[in-house]
């Protein structure tokens, strides 16, 4: 047996040992197995690591802020040498700007933020309580349009991942709120060209069927995956079965997690991805109502259906990883390359989007916020 003697100095704070004969061996074992480094050379770690430093993080992860840092840069850089902005011209657009119009924004922002967290909850099976739900689904906006090359998308499965969803059937829920904002903005930007035929300049009127064919063929194949999304992962899952992958590492958990995402896919009913659908139309015809209201008050003279189709344009390459922090640079560039063509001067395009953007800004914080407290509160509820 072992002695208890706890007034010794012996080296593991224990008095003199009394073993029986042929315990010494077993204890030696033991206290090997509880401590790796007192085994001997040939069962422990080389000799030389512990002298190891630590690596250093990757070099994607130190490199990105600098790389969104890098891209609101040079975006600026590039539109204050092309284009001869003045403070006046942001002044003078900026009067139009008033508390009423920042209110009305805000509240269609507010709607729309409400119908998402409404279709979140028709995609995903399982009920969730609506304020916590609420609480995500604005946190979740703020971050996305916050952080450099859309990183903030990563936001929802892993707040999800708090309620208790699976990380796999969080991106099922994401893929398909993705497809169908892409959707309806297709379907947005094509009614506007559509309608568009006077209004746009020579360059842009020549192409107008090829771009209303790429746009229904794009409609069409966005389509696709929403009919048949039961059918997405199941090839994948097949393929991973196949006897030259069996040596892949972690090949069982590959084939979890894809499972785990195809019964979140199948998990989404047909009502329920209709009324996400009539759901997603209201949220985008909100932000169309938004944006035509401030084409209204601060540029007047662009026609509605050019700043619906402008805004559409601007809202699809919103959704590719290209900007930096907050958009700040790729933004406004967007705005004066695709609202110069439809009538505005450059300086008239980059003030409205210094004012546009600067209240998108201010909007979506105020939502992360909003956010945080309706997470606190559903919390101590």
């Amino acid at each position: 047996g072992r002695g208890g003697g706890g007034g010794g100095g012996g080296e593991k704070g224990g008095g003199e040992i009394m073993a029986e004969p042929g315990s010494g061996q077993r204890e030696t074992e033991t206290e090997t197995e509880e401590n790796p480094s007192d085994a001997p050379l040939s069962m422990a770690a080389p000799a030389n690591a512990t002298d190891r430093p630590l690596s250093p993080l990757p070099a994607p992860s130190r490199r990105l802020p600098w790389g969104a840092l890098l891209t609101t840069l040079l975006a600026f850089a590039l539109l204050l040498h092309f284009i001869r902005f003045t403070p006046e011209d942001l002044q003078r657009m900026g009067r139009n700007f008033t508390l009423p119009l920042g209110l009305a924004l805000y509240g269609l922002s507010l709607a729309g933020g409400i119908f998402r967290a409404l279709r979140l909850q028709a995609l995903h099976a399982d009920p969730l309580p609506p304020l916590r739900l609420l609480a995500i689904t604005l946190q979740h906006q703020c971050y996305a349009a916050l952080l450099p090359f859309r990183a903030g998308e990563a936001a929802l499965p892993l707040l999800l991942k708090q309620e208790g969803i699976p990380m796999a059937r969080s991106l099922a829920l994401l893929l398909m709120a993705r497809l169908l904002d892409l959707l309806a903005l297709a379907l947005i930007l094509l009614l506007a060209l559509a309608a568009l035929d006077q209004a746009l300049p020579p360059a842009l009127a020549r192409d107008r069927p090829l771009w209303l064919a790429l746009l229904t063929l794009a409609s069409v194949l966005l389509t696709l995956p929403l009919l048949f999304r039961h059918r997405l992962v199941a090839p994948l899952i097949r393929g991973s079965d196949h006897p030259l992958l069996a040596r892949l590492p972690r090949r069982d958990w590959l084939q979890g997690r894809l499972q785990a995402f195809a019964d979140g896919l199948e998990s989404m009913s047909r009502r329920g991805m209709r009324f996400s659908a009539w759901l997603t139309l209201g949220i985008w015809g909100g932000a169309a109502a938004s944006a035509l209201l401030c084409c209204a008050l601060l540029t007047p003279t662009l026609a509605m259906d050019q700043a619906l189709a402008g805004w559409t344009l601007l809202l699809l390459l919103a959704h590719l990883p290209i900007h930096g922090f907050a958009a700040l640079g790729t933004y406004e560039a967007a705005v004066v390359v695709v609202f110069t063509p439809l009538g505005l001067t450059p300086e008239e395009a980059l003030a409205f989007a210094l004012i546009t953007h600067g209240a998108q800004i201010l909007l979506l914080v105020a939502h992360g916020l909003l956010g945080v407290a309706l997470h606190r509160l559903s919390r101590t509820s």
